[in-house]
């Protein structure tokens, strides 16, 4: 139980080690601009029909319903996103990461739970706010069922969706807790290697002092992607000539951006203090600090021009450089997070099977942006045709 499974190097892969690692590098920058929509924008929904409600303002009110009815949408594609991320990732390190998911084992089961739970919720919340009558369900559910549903609508329970918007935003930021965990435990092989204890299912490693750091790196990175995601929404609707909601919902997806980018300032350096001494300098992306700091001022100069959309007349051209700077940041903190993971287990004897030096890091991360936008825009257009004709404050 306590060996350690022979290296991924014995075993035949269905690609080489280096296709492997672009796809996963490809999927996981997918998988974090779609994660980050699904953790931040349920609490974003509740911000906006707050100050909405404390300020009699119409448009921020009408944002929360555009929130509301998008969130399922993109939890659905990080899961789809997930699936084949995480599958990639285990055919790459399965020696290390299954003795990590023993140690896990009940606690990586909740995740399971977690995610029907935030996903049941966001659909029930994306129904109410379309005004839809729980009878629309009928073709899924029984009748004792609906019935339930509504007896519930009659006594206005669920008619606000504060309960269920709470429950979805608590449920995906504890299964990005658990998924944190279990990157770190990863790294980790004194944890789950020859000499760790017999696995009970409810280890965390909450001794590890990167454990907190990722969490609030994670927390930031996910309200900074979901308030340019807001921002940007703001900036097309300004184009359509919808002024007032245009520039409110601006201003507020970019106070969402750029305070939690400004944070990072603070927060990164204190994360890359966590890890193991002179780990980062032996990464071969580090190139003397060049390529992370490049991937660093990246974000700060999209926060900047942001921060300055407000007051744009046309800011629609702001956010389409800005995305691009956003998605070559995010290319960089994946490609420099896996290099530091395969130092961590190179360190306990495990092969390096995967290495990007600094001059190849450049195609890499240039297919990682220019993928992530066709995703991106592909998206956008089906949503946007799903919703045409469609009041958002319906």
């Amino acid at each position: 139980m306590n060996a350690i499974p022979p290296s991924v190097a014995s075993y035949p892969l269905p690609a080489t080690v280096a296709s492997l690692g672009m796809i996963h590098t490809v999927l996981t920058v997918l998988l974090t601009v779609a994660g980050s929509l699904a953790v931040s924008w349920p609490v974003m929904t509740l911000a906006a029909e707050m100050i909405g409600d404390m300020g009699a303002r119409t448009s921020l009110r009408r944002l929360a319903v555009f929130l509301a009815r998008r969130t399922p949408g993109v939890a659905v594609f990080s899961i789809a996103l997930g699936i084949p991320a995480y599958f990639t990732l285990f055919v790459m390190h399965g020696d290390a990461m299954f003795p990590a998911v023993l140690r896990m084992g009940w606690i990586w089961l909740a995740g399971i739970f977690l995610l029907f739970a935030g996903v049941g919720s966001s659909f029930w919340v994306s129904l109410r706010r379309r005004g839809s009558e729980p009878s629309t369900l009928r073709p899924f559910l029984p009748d004792i069922v609906e019935s339930y549903l509504l007896a519930f609508r009659r006594r206005g329970l669920e008619r606000p969706g504060l309960w269920f918007t709470l429950i979805a935003a608590a449920s995906f930021l504890l299964f990005g807790f658990i998924m944190i965990s279990f990157g770190v435990l990863v790294e980790r092989p004194d944890l789950w290697g020859p000499g760790a204890p017999v696995p009970d299912g409810f280890f965390l490693p909450l001794a590890d002092p990167k454990l907190v750091r990722r969490m609030v790196h994670f927390i930031l990175w996910s309200f900074a992607i979901g308030g340019f995601a807001v921002a940007w929404h703001g900036a097309d609707r300004l184009a359509d000539g919808e002024v007032s909601y245009g520039r409110s919902t601006i201003k507020f997806g970019a106070v969402f951006f750029a305070v939690p980018v400004a944070l990072e300032a603070v927060a990164g350096p204190w994360l890359l203090m966590s890890e193991p001494a002179g780990l980062l300098v032996r990464t071969p992306l580090a190139g003397g600090g060049l390529f992370l700091w490049t991937g660093a001022g990246a974000a700060l100069l999209a926060a900047v021009l942001v921060s300055f959309s407000p007051v744009i007349r046309r800011p629609r051209p702001v956010f389409w450089a800005s995305s691009v700077l956003l998605l070559y940041s995010i290319s960089v903190m994946v490609l420099v997070r896996q290099q530091a993971r395969e130092l961590c287990l190179s360190d306990a004897g495990r092969a390096i099977p995967f290495t990007v030096h600094f001059h190849e890091a450049a195609g890499l991360v240039a297919a990682s942006v220019a993928v992530a936008a066709l995703v991106a825009l592909g998206w956008m257009l089906a949503a946007t045709t799903a919703s045409s004709g469609q009041s958002e404050g319906g």
